[in-house]
């Protein structure tokens, strides 16, 4: 399966001008490390005011989100796409895992509770 057919936008077309990187955490924050001050996640609407200051100032630039989280990407799919329509945002779906981190899963599985 070729990248476009699977959606994965990193590999689609190479970037253009400036680079912006936004690393969305999601998986491994808070609630599996919480124990850790890992901190709370942080969803991508709250990265909007530096998204839309970045494409201000560099049109012609290129967002690439990095992110495991499915919903995180989810909502960068339906959100940003929507507010900032033709804009080059980047991305990978071969690298996403579950929302249930396996590693911290309370019922024990992969290495116990936190």
């Amino acid at each position: 399966v070729d990248a476009a057919s699977k959606g994965d936008r990193a590999q689609q077309t190479p970037p253009r001008g400036e680079v912006l990187g936004v690393h969305l955490r999601g998986t491994d924050k808070g609630k599996y490390l919480a124990s850790a001050a890992s901190g709370r996640p942080v969803p991508p609407r709250e990265y909007e005011p530096y998204v839309d200051a970045f494409l201000r100032s560099h049109p012609n630039g290129t967002v690439f989100v990095a992110t495991d989280s499915p919903a995180f990407l989810a909502e960068v799919k339906t959100r940003w796409l929507q507010r900032w329509p033709g804009a080059p945002f980047r991305w990978r779906e071969d690298i996403l895992r579950s929302e249930a981190n396996a590693a911290f899963d309370r019922r024990g599985v992969g290495g116990g509770t936190p």
